[in-house]
């Protein structure tokens, strides 16, 4: 589940068309047109009907704008930039304790997930389909220290302090900008494993945080990239050595094996290195939050 999809839900709604609303949200109709159908798909019932004149929220659609609201009126609160002391009386109704997996509560607070064999495989975000020979590859970002004036950077870094001290994590931002457009910032502190959380779900759930933070009621959304401890790095060198190994044994016994369930970037990883193994091919399946990698056996696959 995606926070900033939350807001494209809320635009939709709020214009009663997705063409106006992927106009004022700077993307096109087609991939907003996709978001939505995925909201749906996940919680299992449709949000809007579609007519000519436009788009109107089903029964389903106005529960599932009641939660959203909740859920980003929670998080706007977090946006007021709160002093230390303030920061004692915050109460969150959305769990955010130190050790629980903050975008689980998310999507248990937003979504009544449903079991839907029926679009199990469905692309998703972070799935891959490979046709004719490997894109080129793309040129490495560059990074450089934020400028002290810069207005997002600055955002960047009261919000994840804020975030740090009610966390009662030790832990300080240091804040890249990339060639890219966007930022990269570094968490540095000591046992930082709380704020990492099982697989990197509360990292990942911070990243969403932030991201959301600084891009709300922007007209142009720049990417957040959140790392802690080294970790994202040490995770991908994980993940490569996982896949090879599988891949290895999938040719070995003629067998496709299942990976656990991972989030859309970790399945790129998975999909990626092993576009050019001999053997074998890769797709996803299932539902969020419980999407896996299948690495299956394709012995005319070159």
């Amino acid at each position: 589940m995606n926070l900033e999809h939350l807001e494209y839900f809320m635009t939709v709604a709020q214009t009663g068309s997705i063409n106006r609303a992927a106009q004022s949200l700077f993307i096109s109709q087609p991939r907003l047109g996709k978001i939505i159908r995925d909201l749906e798909q996940n919680v299992g019932a449709p949000l809007f009907t579609r007519s000519n004149h436009g788009v109107t929220l089903t029964p389903e659609g106005i529960e599932f704008q009641r939660r959203a609201q909740r859920v980003l009126g929670e998080l706007a609160g977090m946006f007021n930039r709160p002093t230390a002391d303030d920061l004692q009386d915050i109460s969150l109704s959305v769990s955010m304790t130190k050790y629980s997996h903050i975008m689980e509560s998310f999507i248990q607070t937003v979504l009544q997930h449903k079991d839907l064999p029926a679009y199990a495989n469905r692309l998703q975000e972070g799935d891959e389909v490979l046709i004719g020979s490997s894109p080129a590859p793309k040129a490495p970002v560059a990074y450089e220290p934020a400028a002290e004036d810069d207005e997002r950077a600055i955002r960047i870094r009261e919000f994840l302090t804020g975030l740090m001290a009610h966390l009662q994590v030790q832990a300080s931002p240091e804040i890249f900008a990339t060639s890219e457009g966007g930022y990269k910032v570094v968490l540095q502190g000591e046992n930082l494993g709380a704020i990492i959380g099982r697989r990197g779900e509360t990292l990942d759930a911070i990243q969403q945080l932030t991201s959301y933070s600084i891009n709300r009621g922007q007209s142009k959304r720049v990417r957040v990239h959140v790392d802690a401890e080294g970790y994202r790095a040490k995770r991908e060198e994980s993940l490569q050595r996982l896949a090879v190994k599988v891949a290895g044994k999938v040719v070995k016994y003629r067998k496709n094996m299942t990976l656990e369930p991972m989030n859309a970037y970790e399945r790129h990883v998975i999909h990626t290195a092993l576009q050019d193994f001999k053997g074998v091919t890769t797709y996803s399946t299932g539902v969020e939050p419980n999407r896996r990698t299948v690495v299956a056996y394709a012995p005319h696959q070159r």
